[in-house]
């Protein structure tokens, strides 16, 4: 099998940061008292619960509250922009994903990583391959037998634009390009669309799959990861199905590009304890998202290794 594509690893030689290695828990003073938050996604999915999470904690650690303000218009198009114009002083963040690069790589937005300031890796969620209860292979190394077999194309339901989107693309190329990739809306409006057969794969967060999974509405293929998920730990891997595939959906905040170097330093400062606190530990655990964080000085070369693979992935 050939080298598909490696998100997942991408820390690995990077150096995490010690998110433990700051003692002192006393209130960091931010330049702005107040920060609009910009989340690429609609109210309720993982996206938004995770930025809740992040926007309460950071209130913990420091002196600013943070408004989160939901712009899921052409995609996550909308909250881009916003942040790419907005004042280099601190009062504006993205909580960003990989949409930004696949927004970016498809010609949907003038906007790519090169437009911001990188200033922290926060966390990253896997999903996993899903099918109906009925189909007729049962983890993800049979499905690729039979995608290859059909003389039919396999339709797959994914969110153009969204994390899904790279997991079809990469699967598409391990099964010689037999699926057919069909925009079906978010994972919300996926689940009906499996449960029903309407599509014969899609893409769950960990959390639905889970829940569809215990009440026998679906099969899980695999977990689109190299490895085991904490909270699903006796799900397959991509990697031991002999896929290659590693696509977390990867958690960032980035800042407008021309955003001032003091600003930088306090949110390295703030995101130290930040990621600490058992309001932002919580949140993660209620999406089933992996804290894994990243400073400023490695954010940068992280974000843009993504980049190149979603452009990679996306290439035809």
């Amino acid at each position: 099998m050939k080298k598909i594509v490696k998100i997942g690893m991408l820390v690995m030689g990077l150096g995490l940061a010690a998110p433990g290695a700051m003692a002192d828990t006393e209130t960091i003073a931010y330049p702005t008292k107040s920060i609009r938050l910009f989340v690429p996604a609609p109210p309720g999915g993982p996206t938004d619960m995770a930025a809740r999470a992040y926007a309460r904690a950071f209130e913990e650690v420091s002196n600013a509250k943070v408004a989160v303000i939901n712009q899921a218009g052409g995609g996550g198009v909308s909250a881009f922009q916003s942040v790419a114009q907005g004042r280099p002083d601190g009062s504006v963040l993205l909580f960003g994903n990989s949409g930004l690069h696949i927004a970016h790589a498809t010609g949907r937005s003038p906007y790519s990583i090169q437009d911001y300031k990188p200033v922290a890796v926060l966390a990253k969620l896997n999903e996993a391959y899903v099918v109906p209860k009925n189909a007729p292979y049962n983890n993800l190394q049979e499905f690729v037998e039979y995608a290859h077999a059909s003389e039919e194309p396999i339709t797959m339901g994914i969110q153009m634009g969204g994390g899904s989107q790279l997991k079809a693309e990469a699967l598409n190329k391990a099964v010689d390009g037999k699926l057919r990739i069909v925009d079906s809306g978010s994972e919300g409006q996926r689940i009906p669309m499996i449960l029903s057969e309407q599509i014969d794969i899609t893409t769950f967060g960990v959390v639905n799959g889970l829940q569809y999974e215990r009440n026998g509405d679906v099969k899980v293929l695999a977990v689109a990861s190299s490895a085991a998920d904490p909270a699903a730990p006796n799900w397959p891997t991509t990697e031991s199905a002999g896929v290659d595939i590693d696509l977390p959906l990867i958690f960032n905040i980035l800042l407008p590009s021309k955003s001032q170097d003091k600003v930088t330093e306090l949110l390295d400062q703030i995101h130290m304890q930040l990621v600490e606190t058992d309001t932002f530990k919580n949140g993660m655990t209620q999406v089933s998202a992996i804290i894994d964080y990243v400073d400023s000085a490695q954010a940068q070369d992280y974000l843009l290794a993504e980049d190149e693979i979603t452009r990679a992935l996306l290439k035809k």
